[in-house]
């Protein structure tokens, strides 16, 4: 049966190929710290090579899970003399540990410019331990490659050794920036997640008394449901009255009278009366929320609610008819053009 052999064949091959693309999205995600440490002077008196230091810790714990396909990391360090100074990162859970700044700077001693305000980046085009003042974007003195294909999640570990005598500084804050295949297993708060598809820069959640936005690292906001304006009822018209001329009189869900006659083959309508309750004219889109990140969730004057993201040369955007939901579309737009990239409709 070499036919049959062949199509479970080519059965299996498009299960995997799905499997592996299932709840992967790369995204690039940011985490901080500002520990504003001591950083403790060093105990040898000379700047010979290999002398001992005297180190301070900060560490990071990050809780999203995903591979790194690169890392960078931004350090903000106050030292009166930084190659007295060596930097290193370590992944706590596998070992890894990578040296960013190694003594840097001429000679023996190293530069004496104040300072490390500087993102280490292995695609720089200075190098971290011969730039003098140790400002900008930086080549590391290792290279963070060594964490790439590793779980973003766990402790993260940055080590500041002072070696020599006489200049003290503190480590003020430092931040890592990662771009990551995100697994989106790793996210969810709750029931009600509207749009589940793998490639989602965020995840959206319509359930409970709320509507939530998370970007993979922050929320984005969580909007009390009770708190959305509704739409305006559409204004009913009840037919009163009707000449042989073809004349219409309408009384109005307002408490208006309206007139609708033929002048010319053209209709022409009067309204008249004063407005007994709110008109209903279309109402415009209202801004409910936005979060630190760009995320912003609209009340549409179709009643439906939105939300907009933009994510690189894209704009993402979901809207749905209420919560629950019993229909979403989801729409790509180039952020440049508008045009529009791609749609789907779908049933939660």
């Amino acid at each position: 049966m070499p036919h049959r052999r062949l199509l479970t064949d080519l059965i299996l091959a498009a299960v995997l190929l799905l499997s592996a693309a299932v709840a992967l999205a790369a995204t690039t995600l940011t985490f901080s710290a500002a520990p504003g440490l001591a950083i403790p002077d060093g105990t040898t008196i000379s700047c010979s090579p290999g002398a001992p230091g005297t180190s301070t810790l900060s560490e990071i714990v990050v809780n999203d899970t995903g591979a790194i396909q690169d890392l960078n990391v931004t350090l903000s360090i106050s030292h009166t003399w930084p190659g007295d100074l060596v930097v290193t990162l370590t992944h706590v859970e596998t070992g890894t540990t990578v040296t960013l700044i190694n003594r840097p700077g001429p000679g023996i001693c190293g530069t004496s410019s104040d300072n490390i305000v500087a993102t280490l980046d292995d695609s720089a085009a200075a190098d971290s331990e011969t730039t003098d003042p140790l400002v900008g974007v930086l080549r590391p003195g290792g290279s963070l490659a060594a964490f790439n294909g590793q779980n973003i999640q766990g402790t993260w570990r940055l080590t500041v050794t002072d070696h020599v005598q006489d200049d003290t500084g503190t480590l003020n804050s430092w931040s890592l920036q990662a771009m990551v295949e995100l697994d989106w297993a790793g996210w969810n708060p709750g029931d009600g997640r509207l749009n589940p598809d793998p490639g989602a820069p965020l995840a959206i959640y319509c359930g409970g008394e709320s509507v939530y936005a998370y970007i993979p690292g922050s929320l984005e906001f969580d909007f009390p449901l009770d708190q959305v304006v509704p739409a305006p009822a559409p204004v009913q018209r009840t037919l009163v009255a009707e000449n042989p001329d073809g004349t219409r009189v309408y009384l109005l869900s307002t408490g208006q009278y309206q007139m609708v006659e033929v002048v010319d083959g053209q209709e022409r309508v009067v309204t008249v009366g004063a407005v007994t309750q709110p008109a209903s004219a279309p109402a415009e889109t209202i801004l409910l929320a936005e979060g630190p990140t760009g995320a912003r969730l609209y009340r549409l004057d179709t009643g439906e609610l939105q939300v907009n993201y933009a994510h690189g040369s894209e704009e993402y955007v979901l809207t749905w008819d209420g919560c629950p939901a019993t229909m979403t579309t989801t729409r790509v737009y180039d952020a440049a053009t508008r045009a529009l990239l791609s749609e789907f409709t779908r049933q939660p």
